[in-house]
């Protein structure tokens, strides 16, 4: 059955505003994908996926990637959103439809660009205590990340690095150089980069003063570190932001479904340990955040969170809105007044 009248008009045609003539492709794209629902692909699984998320979010990046990326060599598709948003999801998506189609893709997370455990110690001695948790701008090797986009853009091989974040007791730890697996040698038509504070402003000065939480309150009372985190927003992150040709935000409705779905994925790490011990391997290093620990640690998250939620919708290529529950709601089309 041909699939296409699932994407409608008004779809087709707001995606249209982000990039004119995906429409012919929908249809062969959409086929991709719905054969990749409750698949495995490169080791990782894919979900079920539902025919409203294939419809409206799936089959038009993937098309959007084939178009853009014959002008765009490689062409480069941030995805940002809130921890649970589905972003890893619809990378893994539109990487296995798009390389079944035959193109190379590339995909890695910001969260691989984490700094160190020992980095962020020392970035923590040097700075502010916060900055020993990874979470927010300030706590990631951009310039590392500028570089890989820098050799991806000239065809030159490249290795991804890759971050664990069970190791140290939970609080996560990059993984050494040696066996980084994800080595690139030709060059990408498409690379993805995904992460939660991907195309983040910077906050106005005023809006710094007064703590949004307990621990900004408790723990960040002369607004040292949350200052950091813009100084870090209006210089290295906006250089690897603007690397992006488009950037599209999936945004959850509140801060509260960021915790809820934080826990899912803290439940599912658990799992995945539990099934290295089972199969014979140490986890002696690894461990996960207990229910109060996840809240403690989201609220590191969420002043930038919710700045995002305010003012990407408009300002980016698409944000994507949910409803609880991960259902798709509404897709807002950059506005002209912002091209």
């Amino acid at each position: 059955m041909n699939r296409l009248v699932a994407i409608s008009e008004e779809t087709a045609g707001v995606w249209e505003q982000a990039c004119a003539g995906i429409t012919p492709l929908l249809s062969m794209v959409r086929k991709e994908i719905e054969a990749l629902s409750g698949t495995t692909y490169r080791g990782a699984s894919i979900p079920a996926l539902s025919d409203t998320l294939i419809d409206n979010v799936y089959a038009p990046l993937a098309a959007m990637a084939i178009r853009k990326c014959e002008d765009a060599n490689p062409y480069i598709l941030g995805i940002s959103g809130a921890q649970g948003s589905g972003k890893t999801t619809a990378a893994r998506v539109v990487q296995a439809a798009l390389e079944n189609l035959g193109l190379t893709v590339v995909t890695f997370s910001m969260d691989d660009l984490y700094l160190t455990y020992d980095q962020r110690q020392d970035r923590a001695s040097k700075v502010h205590p916060l900055f020993a948790t990874r979470s927010v701008p300030g706590t990631h090797d951009i310039e590392l990340g500028i570089q890989i986009l820098d050799q991806l853009e000239r065809g030159q091989p490249v290795t991804i690095p890759a971050f664990d974040k069970s190791a140290k007791g939970g609080e996560g730890d990059r993984i050494a150089k040696e066996l980084w697996d994800q080595n690139v040698d030709t060059r990408a038509d498409v690379v993805i980069v995904e992460g939660w504070c991907l195309g983040a402003p910077p906050i106005p000065k005023r809006e710094l003063d007064d703590p949004i939480n307990a621990r900004e309150a408790e723990e960040d009372p002369d607004k040292i570190w949350r200052t950091e985190i813009n100084t870090q927003l209006k210089g290295d992150y906006h250089r690897f932001f603007e690397k992006m040709d488009d950037i599209v935000f999936f945004q959850v409705p509140d801060i509260e479904t960021v915790y809820e779905n934080r826990n899912k994925q803290e439940q599912q790490l658990g799992e995945a340990i539990a099934r290295r011990r089972e199969s014979g391997y140490s986890t002696d290093s690894m461990g996960t955040m207990s229910e109060e620990k996840i809240r403690r640690f989201i609220q590191l998250f969420e002043r930038l969170t919710l700045h995002m939620m305010k003012r990407l919708p408009g300002q980016v290529t698409m944000t994507v809105q949910f409803d609880r529950g991960h259902k798709f709601r509404e897709l807002v089309p950059k506005t002209p007044s912002t091209s």
